[in-house]
C-alpha cells in the first residue's frame, strides 16, 4: 500500500520513536533502531523539503498570474 502523505509521514516517525522508547530492546536492537531512524530522519528531510519547494512553486506560479505553468521537476 502506497502511503505518500504528510500524515503519513509524521506517523511513520512518531511510531518509530515508539520503537525508540521500547525499554526491552537490547542494546544491538536499539543501536538498529537508532540508525533505522537516522536514515529516516534523512529521508522525511528531504520530503519536506520537496514539500516546500512545491508550495514555493505554486505561489509564485500564483503571483505571475499563471494558471497552468509547467514546472517540469514538479510535474508527475
Amino acid at each position: 500500500m502506497v502511503r505518500n502523505k504528510m500524515s503519513n509521514l509524521a506517523d511513520t516517525l512518531f511510531a518509530q520513536l515508539e520503537s525508540l522508547d521500547d525499554r526491552e530492546l537490547s542494546e544491538n536492537e536499539l543501536q538498529i533502531e537508532i540508525e533505522r531512524s537516522k536514515a529516516m530522519v534523512s529521508v522525511a528531510g528531504q520530503i519536506v523539503s520537496i514539500g516546500k519547494l512545491a508550495i514555493e512553486a505554486e505561489k509564485l506560479k500564483q503571483e505571475a498570474g499563471i494558471e497552468h505553468a509547467p514546472i517540469a521537476l514538479l510535474e508527475g
